[in-house]
């Protein structure tokens, strides 16, 4: 009998040890899971997000909700891709699609940008629209008329007579999802724009691919100790911080005191369309 004891009391002990052992990794496990990036978080909106940002480089998240489709009411073509929070873009051959963009402020000197991780999907949505040449400035609505006359005094085409005139795009569009670009300068401020494009589509496949979310790193120049540069003037600092939203940490408390040469038409200065001094 006290064999008998001694074994239940051994068989107890062992029992309460793998018990409070699982119970231990268990706590663990969730806490490791829970400092894991989200990947499957809810979004309403397009997010951006500063993950690093010292004087060399950013690192940049950008996430993406569910994609919102239009089709036409008597074809159920796709005409137009959205994402709440992005800006609708329009391309000749191709449905009208989601971009995403963010002004940077950019000391002189080289500026890159690539993406580091995405995490995206493929899928088949079936037949899309061509955006005819000008869209923009005949949308659709109204008598689906433009107003001025074609071919040498001709009546114009209507929106979907144009729209079935315009072939469907060959192959990926946009063919890359990032691209910067200068921007101009306001207030001695060299101001980039890093645009992300997170829906590609294949018009003539029926295929889109969705980024949902990627995490980009753009190198910044060095800052030149020779390069004369001075204080910002009062408000303007935050002026800036406001125009660069999420970005706001990274702007800069100094401005440049020699006119920074624009790059043609890509380049224009924002002083003078924006009314700065």
């Amino acid at each position: 009998m006290p064999n008998l004891s001694r074994k239940v009391l051994i068989f107890l002990s062992f029992t309460l040890l793998i018990g409070s052992g699982f119970a231990a990794y268990t706590k663990f496990d969730n806490a490791r899971k829970s400092a894991l990036p989200p990947t499957d978080r809810l979004l309403t909106r397009a997010r951006l997000d500063l993950l690093q940002y010292n004087d060399r480089e950013l690192i940049l998240e950008w996430e993406c909700p569910e994609i919102q489709i239009e089709r036409d009411p008597q074809t159920g073509r796709i005409t137009g891709i959205d994402i709440p929070g992005a800006t609708p873009y329009f391309h000749t051959g191709v449905p009208r699609l989601p971009e995403l963009s963010q002004p940077l402020d950019c000391l002189p000197g080289r500026v890159d940008a690539q993406i580091m991780d995405v995490e995206a999907e493929t899928r088949s949505l079936g037949e899309m629209a061509p955006t005819p040449e000008d869209e923009m400035i005949d949308p659709p609505g109204g008598d689906g008329h433009s107003g001025r006359a074609l071919d040498g005094g001709n009546p114009p085409l209507s929106f979907e007579e144009r729209r079935a005139l315009t072939p469907l795009l060959q192959g990926v569009w946009p063919p890359e999802n990032l691209l910067l670009n200068e921007a101009g300068i306001f207030r001695g401020h060299r101001l980039m724009s890093l645009q992300f494009f997170p829906v590609q589509v294949d018009a003539r496949q029926g295929t889109v691919r969705i980024v949902r979310r990627a995490r980009i790193r753009v190198t910044l120049p060095p800052a030149d100790p020779a390069a004369s540069r001075l204080p910002d003037r009062n408000g303007e600092t935050e002026f800036l911080r406001r125009m660069l939203g999420p970005l706001a940490a990274t702007a800069q408390t100094t401005r440049m005191t020699e006119a920074f040469e624009g790059r043609g038409e890509q380049n224009p200065r924002l002083d003078e369309t924006i009314g700065g001094r």
